[in-house]
């Protein structure tokens, strides 16, 4: 039997709508109050890696908010093998087992009580390096 280590990053993200009736997707990392910037969203893995992206500031939040999945551009590359929602559907979930160099970008999925409709983040990105 082989032991191997597995990476985690948590993203905290509050989901707002603003007057135009446009969703802003804010990132944050647990006990980080200030905003982290697109440079920071990005996850740079070079070892087995899961990822979980939190909903917060619910109470900013439309009713009912939570997450449905992630939607990848190219979901056949081979970086981030499964995602998952929990049942409760506050945390989404991705894995990567880091077999495949590359990057890839994502969009995060959420819906709400308000309507049917799917909201879209701006894009997080994952990056293998250093495939061996």
């Amino acid at each position: 039997m082989t032991k191997e280590k597995i990476y985690m990053y948590k993203f905290l993200v509050s989901i707002s709508i603003d007057s135009k009736g446009v969703p802003d997707f804010t990132y944050y990392e647990p006990g980080n109050p200030t905003p982290l910037s697109k440079e920071q969203r990005a996850v740079e893995v070079d070892a087995p890696t899961v990822i979980f992206y939190e909903l917060t500031n619910l109470e900013l939040s439309p009713k009912g908010l939570k997450f449905v999945g992630a939607g990848f551009k190219n979901p056949y590359d081979g970086i981030i093998e499964n995602a998952f929602v929990s049942e409760d559907g506050k945390t989404l979930i991705l894995e990567d087992l880091c077999k495949d160099y590359g990057t890839t970008n994502f969009h995060l999925l959420a819906k709400c009580d308000r309507n049917n409709l799917i909201i879209i983040s701006p894009d997080p990105e994952v990056v293998n390096k250093n495939i061996g």
